[in-house]
């Protein structure tokens, strides 16, 4: 069932918070364990918003402190890793480049997983102090050109503080995290157990 022989199979990230917490039984699991356990490849593809995520986060965090420590890695134990954005003074820095109407009046749909990421990352660093991001992106600036040479608008970024919340890591992630782990170490299906 699990395929060991590719690294990045086996290992959760922050990231991954929203389907590790699924309904073990949604196909919206199996699929994310499939392609965790190495069974499929991810069938995931980038497009506009994606490929703007990735290029502009890093001139968002160096417009936040020019000196920011970027893409700092941290590991928990062999299952469980946080790829932070970005550290500087003992905080963590999430940044989430959303479009300009969700930052400013509708809401970013996945404000609440964005924020229990930040809570995975703040428990695998042994950091306790983070701020979750927003980038406003104009629609005209998707478009790669843009994307290639971004001049960043401070006042465009939207900065969350976000609290630990250990109640949360230690009642709900946890056990969660360890079950999977489990069935990682088994070779089971997690829907079968």
């Amino acid at each position: 069932m699990i395929n060991s022989s590719d690294p990045r199979t086996n290992i959760f990230g922050a990231s991954d918070t929203q389907k590790m917490l699924m309904g073990l039984n949604t196909k919206g699991f199996k699929e994310f364990w499939y392609v965790k356990t190495g069974e499929i490849e991810s069938d995931f593809v980038p497009n506009k918003y994606t490929l703007a995520g990735d290029l502009l986060e890093e001139p968002v965090l160096k417009t936040i402190h020019n000196n920011m420590e970027l893409s700092p890695v941290c590991r928990y134990n062999d299952y469980l890793r946080a790829n932070l954005d970005g550290l500087h003074n003992d905080t963590i820095y999430e940044i989430k480049c959303c479009n300009y109407e969700s930052v400013l009046f509708t809401g970013v749909k996945k404000d609440k997983w964005y924020r229990k990421q930040v809570q995975v990352q703040m428990f695998v660093s042994g950091i306790r102090k983070a701020k979750l991001c927003y980038y406003a992106v104009m629609p005209h600036e998707y478009e790669t050109g843009f994307l290639l040479c971004a001049e960043i608008d401070s006042d465009r970024i939207f900065t969350h503080d976000i609290e630990y919340d250990k109640e949360w890591i230690e009642e709900v992630y946890l056990p969660r995290f360890e079950f999977l782990c489990k069935c990682i170490e088994d070779n089971v299906y997690p829907w079968e157990v």
